[in-house]
């Protein structure tokens, strides 16, 4: 049995479309394309579930600080909710403990 759900068809599959081309989020793209985020990852070795991608989760962080975001929670909602961080996590929604790890 499928299921039919017609806001599906609403929201556009490019994200051009959406994030207008003057957004904080372009300029965030191309400063981090510049930038070895990888220096300041301690990736020493892990049993057990890996998590998130820890480059991933910095550059979350760095672009919720870029837009007054600072509370854990806050991050976790607009990963959820925000297209700009659906775009960032690859709709993957980590939640504040993740952050907070």
């Amino acid at each position: 049995m499928y299921y039919y759900n017609p806001v599906q068809l609403r929201l556009p599959l490019n994200v051009d479309t959406i994030i207008p081309s003057d957004d904080l989020l372009y300029s965030f793209i191309e400063l981090k394309g510049k930038v070895c985020l990888e220096k300041y990852i301690n990736r020493s070795y892990h049993k057990g579930n890996k998590g998130y991608d820890p480059i991933m989760m910095l550059e979350v962080v760095l672009f919720a600080y870029s837009n007054q975001i600072y509370s854990l929670r806050k991050i976790e909602q607009a990963c959820k909710t925000d297209i700009r961080f659906m775009y960032l996590t690859n709709n993957e929604t980590p939640s504040f403990q993740a952050f907070s790890r």
